[in-house]
């Protein structure tokens, strides 16, 4: 299985692929972002570290959607 940079090329160049591959990254984003940020809202602790946190999961989520690209046809 090989993950690299042709998968993002292929992902953002391929007009099939290139829509619902930016509706479903901003909704995993969205998702791992406020997920984090709601939590520690719920609890009182909203500081720097969980935008930092939040951020960090977020692109981690998307960043595997399109990583995994190439493992799929």
């Amino acid at each position: 299985m090989e993950v690299g940079l042709a998968n993002f090329a292929k992902a953002f160049g391929t007009d099939s692929i290139r829509g619902p591959l930016i509706s479903v990254t901003l909704w995993t984003f969205a998702f791992a972002f406020l997920s984090i940020f709601l939590f520690d809202l719920a609890v009182g602790k909203v500081g720097y570290w969980t935008v930092v946190t939040a951020i960090a999961y977020g692109l981690l989520g998307s960043g595997s959607i399109v990583s995994s690209l190439g493992t799929v046809g």
